[in-house]
Parts: structure tokens; C-alpha cells; sequence
């Protein structure tokens, strides 16, 4: 806008000065050519004072000729030229058809301009009655156009001074009407960050506002604070909308009704592209080529939502899409939940259920049997009695066992029901537990030793006296008559290490990796022998867990087992770790 009211002004300022320049040309011109005939007439006048015979009055006028630059010619009453200061007269034709000559014999005086045929020059002539005859004097018009030129060339200095300057102003002026144009335009730039920092806007000065503009100027104002305050409040509400689902474990893709990505949070680029650059406006499958997701999409063609369990690698994710709709327009979102250890806490929820039916199933279903027979009279006898009631007892022992130990170990999983935690000496607990086991070992024939450094560790006491008591009775029942169980105490940079090693059977490769789980068993006969409930290794394992630990078990068919567990000093050295 401000180069076209720019162009209009210099065009309305050119064509005023062409008009200026054209007037004074032709005042100028008009002005010399007046003067010149009145300088004509006034020597006409001068020389016709003389009253000189035109004869002999050439060699009179000859230096006004030469001075003035004026032609003098005499015409005599039948038009013959009696004398000419520039031709020679035998040369010339008769003037009595000339229009200055004409006037001049009728009305005494007469003038014209024109071509003159002797010369081939355009003469201004003016002709004075004189002694029966015509004096006529002529001027050139070249003469008198010089003189207009040389004042043309002063006016074509004074128009290009006057140009530049008009220029200039023309160029002050536009801007100055366009300045507070450009000042709403800039404001009007939301890409800017001044204007939309949640400020106040800067108010326009209306003192560099043409008074027509003032109306256009306050509407665009109070839009423009309009438009900012809206934009403020989008940005804080795209501020909250990331700050939100950029902190979100979940996946969330927000997708328009062509399926092109609109938003996708940083959990959903690591899954599907770590690669993707927001601006690109990807469609989704370009996004992600996830055939699980996918199929999910499809199912929204037949209703407004859908879900399912997609598996990427080890990680499972129940994915949640859902139609929506905002002011006529129509979208998609997915969500999509790392679910896991849900799943996985389920799987071992339910084994662990299958587990615990099995087991309680099989004292329960003899102690039933036996009871029952003993009720119907079928078991009399004294000895079986005792016999019977033995088996009753051992196994009511080990349903207890089994209970106690399913108790003891949700106790420990219970993120809610901490123990208190104080200095424990491993040493003495280790000891405290070789006296406990003493008798049971020499009845298996089993020599027990503990051994090691005085090492104290936070922890609770009674976990891990529970530990090292399931670790060393381990070592006593899968052993043989004669074997060796040896614990020993050691003090690391950053924690204890707890190993105990027997010689006794041994496990298994296979076996090795599972010897921890819930209810598993290496030998199952030795077991059901010793009276094993299938948890001890588990316990240790989650005692272990909850103080920070780690366990690394060694073990060769019948060489024996080595079970090392480390215990950091404190709970601080197990996060550094």
C-alpha cells in the first residue's frame, strides 16, 4: 500500500510540475515573442524618424542590423524589394503578396511569422508604411527559441530540484500515513513473542494518526487486544495441554478425520517413531506401520471406540481409541497404557492361586482321608492309630508351615507394612541361626560352620535372620550324610556378602533359573521328605529385594550349591547402586 500511494503521489506531483513547466514554456514563449515584435516596431519606428531615402539608408542601419541581429528590407509600392541587409535583392521575388506587406500598405502597419522562402527560415516580420513603400524588419525565430531555451534548461534544474525534493517528501508522507498501518500490521503478527507474553499490549500513539485514520485505528486496536487476549489464553491452555501429556506414562496420539497426526506425546514417539518431526503433519501411517494399531483403527468404522492389548517386544500396552467431535470437526484419540506388570502380576496372581490350591489340597485331602476312616471304624487298631495319627499330625504341620510361610511372604510384598530397620550384626544373626539348626543338622549327619567378619548392615532383623535360617536349612535338607554347610560373613566397599555353600546334590542348569519361584520344587520327593512348603527361596529372594540387594546362586549336580546375597550398608548405598 505504501509503495502505491507513493507511485500516486510522484505521478500527481510530475504531472503538476510537466503542467508548471509547460505553462511557463509557453508564457515565456508568448512574452519573448511580444518583446521581440515590440523591438522590431520600436526600430521600425527609430529608423522611419530618419526619413532617410531607402536608397540610401542602408549603409546607416547597417551597424543597428549587426548589433540587433534584425533583417531590414525596403519593398516599394508594386512589391519589388528595393533593398536587404542579408540577400542579394536581384535574387529575391516580388513581396507584394506577403502578409506584413499587404497590412502594411492597406492599414500602415503590419506583422507575421512564417517560413521564408528565400532564407528556409521561420521569420517573425513587422512592416511600417515608409516614403511610399514598405520597411519591414524580421527577426528569426530560432533567435528567440534560443532565449526560451536557455530558460527551459533553468526550469528543467528548478523541476528535478523540485522533483527530489517531492521525492523526499512524498516518501515522508506515505510513510508517516502508513506508519500506524505497519504499527497494527506488526502487533497484528502473532508469531511475535512481545505481543503475546501475557502483557498488556503497547497501546498505539495516536498522535502519529491521521484524524481519518483514528476510527480504523481504535476497531483494529481493540481487536488487536481481542485477538491477543485469546491467543494468550491458547497458549496457556497449549502450555497446560503438554505440560500434562508430555508428563504422562501413557501414549497419547491425537489424529484429525484424515488420520493425520495433530499431536502425539513424547511416551508415544518413543513406541512408535523417536524420529518424527511434529511440522511434517504426518498421516498415521506414515507415523507408525504397528499392524496391532491398525487393526484397532479399522474397528472404529463400525462404532466410536475400541481397545485391545498391543505387544511390542517384552512390553504389553492396553491401547484405548475413542471418536471425538469439537465445533464440527471430527478426530481420533489413542491412548495407550503400559500394562505390563498388571498383566505380569496377574499371570502370577493366578499361578500363585493354582499354586496354593495344589498344595493346600494335598495335606488337606490326607488328613480328610485319614480322619474319615478313622470316624467310620475302619482304622481300630492301636498301633495304626498312631501311625495314622502321626501321618495327621506331620501333615497338619505342614499345612501350618504352608500357611505361615504364604503369610510371612505377603507380609514382605506389602509396600505398607515396613518393618523397623536398624544396625543388624550379619555375623551374630549367622550364629544365632547355627545354634537354631544345630540339632537338625547332626540328626542328618550334616556338619554346619558360620564364619567371617564383623559386618553390620540396615535391615530388619527378623528378615534376615529368616533369610539366613532358609538359606542354611536348604543347604541342610538337599544335602547327604556327611556333608558340609558353610556360611560366611564378608565386608565390601559398599556392603556385606553373605555366602552359603554345601556339597550336597546339587541343581540342575535348568533348574537353576527357577529355584527362586513360588512353590517350585528341584526334587519333589525330597520335599514332600523334609517337609518343604516350596517358599523358603522365594522369601530370601524378596528379603533380599526389599533391602536393596542382590543374589547370585552357583550349583553343579552333585557338587553342591553356592548361594552369595549382598547387602548394602544402607538404603542410600543401594540407590547410589
Amino acid at each position: 500500500m505504501q509503495k502505491k500511494l507513493f507511485t500516486s503521489m510522484m505521478l500527481l506531483v510530475c504531472s503538476a510540475l510537466t503542467i508548471f513547466a509547460g505553462v511557463v514554456v509557453f508564457i515565456c514563449y508568448h512574452t519573448y515573442r511580444g518583446a521581440a515584435f515590440s523591438e522590431l516596431r520600436n526600430t521600425a519606428n527609430i529608423i522611419a524618424m530618419t526619413d532617410a531615402d531607402p536608397a540610401v539608408i542602408g549603409d546607416k542601419i547597417d551597424k543597428t542590423v549587426e548589433e540587433y541581429h534584425i533583417r531590414v528590407t525596403f519593398i516599394d509600392s508594386a512589391g519589388k524589394v528595393v533593398y536587404d541587409s542579408d540577400e542579394d535583392i536581384a535574387d529575391m521575388d516580388n513581396h507584394a503578396d506577403r502578409q506584413e506587406v499587404k497590412q502594411a500598405l492597406k492599414e500602415g502597419e503590419g506583422e507575421d511569422e512564417r517560413l521564408s522562402e528565400t532564407l528556409d527560415k521561420t521569420y517573425c516580420y513587422y512592416a511600417i508604411a515608409y516614403h511610399g513603400g514598405v520597411l519591414r524588419l524580421a527577426r528569426t525565430r530560432s533567435s528567440m527559441i534560443t532565449i526560451v531555451g536557455s530558460v527551459f534548461a533553468l526550469l528543467i534544474c528548478a523541476v528535478g530540484i523540485l522533483l527530489v525534493i517531492a521525492t523526499v517528501i512524498s516518501i515522508k508522507l506515505s510513510e508517516n500515513v502508513m506508519r500506524p498501518i505497519h504499527e497494527l500490521v506488526r502487533r497484528f503478527d502473532l508469531s511475535g513473542e512481545s505481543e503475546t507474553d501475557g502483557e498488556a499490549a503497547e497501546k498505539l500513539d495516536k498522535g502519529n494518526v491521521y484524524e481519518e485514520l483514528e476510527p480504523v485505528a481504535e476497531t483494529a486496536e481493540k481487536l488487536l487486544d481481542e485477538t491477543h487476549r485469546i491467543v494468550r489464553r491458547l497458549k496457556k491452555e497449549k502450555e497446560k495441554f503438554s505440560l500434562i501429556t508430555e508428563k504422562m506414562a501413557e501414549g497419547m496420539i491425537l489424529l484429525d478425520s484424515d488420520n493425520t497426526v495433530l499431536s502425539v506425546n513424547r511416551t508415544a514417539l518413543q513406541l512408535f517413531n523417536p524420529n518424527y518431526d511434529p511440522a511434517s503433519k504426518m498421516k498415521l501411517y506414515d507415523f507408525t506401520t504397528e499392524p496391532q494399531l491398525w487393526s484397532l483403527l479399522e474397528g472404529l468404522n463400525d462404532s466410536n471406540s475400541a481397545r485391545g492389548i498391543i505387544k511390542m517386544g517384552d512390553q504389553s500396552w492396553r491401547t484405548f481409541l475413542n471418536k471425538t467431535e469439537y465445533a464440527g470437526k471430527f478426530g481420533i484419540v489413542i491412548i495407550l497404557a503400559n500394562v505390563t506388570e498388571s498383566l505380569r502380576s496377574e499371570e502370577i496372581r493366578r499361578d500363585f492361586s493354582a499354586n496354593v490350591s495344589h498344595e493346600l489340597k494335598t495335606p488337606l485331602t490326607t488328613i480328610k482321608g485319614f480322619g474319615e476312616m478313622m470316624e467310620n471304624g475302619i482304622i481300630t487298631g492301636a498301633d495304626d492309630i498312631k501311625r495314622y495319627g502321626g501321618t495327621i499330625y506331620r501333615e497338619s504341620e505342614r499345612l501350618l508351615s504352608l500357611i505361615n510361610d504364604i503369610i510371612r511372604l505377603s507380609e514382605i510384598e506389602d509396600e505398607n507394612s515396613r518393618s523397623h530397620m536398624e544396625q543388624v550384626n550379619l555375623l551374630a544373626a549367622a550364629r544365632d541361626c547355627e545354634e537354631i539348626l544345630a540339632n537338625k543338622a547332626e540328626t542328618h549327619g550334616i556338619e554346619i560352620a558360620v564364619s567371617g567378619e564383623e559386618v553390620s548392615v540396615t535391615g530388619d532383623r527378623s528378615y534376615l535372620v529368616e533369610m539366613l535360617l532358609n538359606l542354611m536349612d536348604n543347604s541342610i535338607k538337599y544335602n547327604h550324610e556327611g556333608g558340609h554347610v558353610r556360611t560366611i560373613i564378608k565386608a565390601l566397599e559398599k556392603g556385606a556378602q553373605i555366602e552359603v555353600a554345601d556339597d550336597g546334590i546339587g541343581i540342575s542348569e535348568a533348574d537353576r533359573e527357577r529355584v527362586f519361584e513360588r512353590f517350585y520344587r528341584v526334587d519333589k520327593s525330597r520335599s514332600k521328605e523334609t517337609g518343604g512348603t516350596g517358599l523358603g527361596l522365594s522369601i530370601v529372594k524378596h528379603i533380599v529385594g526389599l533391602h536393596g540387594g542382590t543374589l547370585d546362586i552357583k550349583s553343579a549336580l552333585g557338587k553342591g550349591t553356592a548361594i552369595t546375597v549382598f547387602i548394602p550398608y544402607s538404603h542410600d548405598d543401594a540407590e547410589e547402586e
